[in-house]
């Protein structure tokens, strides 16, 4: 892997810069980023939708038969650990792109994926894992203080884990040093990331929602149609998205063109608290400025 510190990215940002600089990412990396993205959401809303429906069902049953409070909690464990390892893997993909900007084409970049897994992967997979358990962990004591309670703990946990990916990647850490490594360099300008990540996430909403409203457009009659009969509707089509390829395909292409924004962002927030921990970093200033006039 390339050294972070000749990436272009490392260096001092302030909001309006970082957001620039993920724009410019994104129109660079548009192709084959929202290629590799659509992959993945095609096999997640195919997976997800599969084993959707029979959990709908076991909790639509559990008044009837308590018991099946069993199957339901191993089934949503099994759907958000297909939903973990997916998306770290596609994050985690993007990501070693983003930190080798020489791999420019889609041939360069998927010989990347060798020595990608081979050296990262598992230690990613297992802190992800990790930063997921204590993040629901988080939200879920956090509940106990209201809901704000929750929101802060899943907003300041949230906000640690973000670099996650970057970070184990560049440092080569492993998962628990990963977790711990996430605290330290946060800690390091908190607030400021802190403030980053929840104007992200909260732009990320919005147009997530703008998307998916996009994309029903075309099927406003069927969803008016649930709407006055919801049972009917369930009926013809059980509940499954995969009974409508066009739907499906629309629906995940629209999804796609959001995910590449979260490892980009992520690798530059990293890039940045890496560039502020630096113990070089008047050196580095030097060079950013030498830079600048060339």
């Amino acid at each position: 892997m390339e050294d972070y510190r000749k990436n272009p990215y490392f260096k001092k940002m302030d909001i309006d810069v970082l957001f620039q600089s993920t724009w410019e990412l994104y129109k660079k990396y548009f192709g084959s980023f929202y290629f590799y993205s659509f992959i993945i959401v095609v096999l997640m809303q195919f997976a997800s939708s599969s084993l959707l429906e029979p959990y709908l069902d076991n909790i639509q049953s559990l008044n009837t038969n308590p018991e099946m409070a069993t199957v339901i909690i191993k089934q949503a464990f099994i759907l958000l650990l297909i939903t973990v390892i997916a998306y770290s893997f596609l994050y985690m993909f993007l990501t070693y792109i983003l930190l080798n900007p020489n791999a420019k084409t889609i041939t360069q970049q998927i010989s990347l994926l060798g020595e990608l897994i081979r050296k990262h992967y598992l230690p990613i997979l297992g802190a992800t894992l990790i930063a997921t358990v204590l993040l629901i962990l988080g939200a879920t004591i956090g509940v106990f203080f209201l809901i704000i309670g929750s929101f802060i703990a899943a907003l300041y946990l949230g906000s640690v884990f973000f670099i996650i990916i970057p970070l184990s990647i560049t440092e080569s850490a492993g998962s628990t040093t990963a977790i711990s490594r996430c605290f330290k360099l946060v800690h390091t300008n908190l607030w400021n990331t802190i403030g980053r990540v929840l104007v992200f996430f909260a732009l990320f909403l919005i147009v997530s929602m703008f998307i998916s409203i996009v994309t029903l457009i075309p099927f406003a009659g069927d969803f008016f149609e649930m709407i006055k009969n919801p049972a009917a509707s369930m009926g013809a089509s059980d509940g499954n998205i995969l009974n409508n390829p066009f739907q499906f395909l629309l629906s995940s292409a629209g999804n796609a063109l959001l995910l590449p924004f979260m490892p980009i962002f992520s690798t530059l927030i990293y890039l940045n608290l890496k560039f502020n921990e630096d113990p070089d970093i008047e050196n580095n200033e030097e060079i950013n400025i030498l830079e600048h006039f060339r």
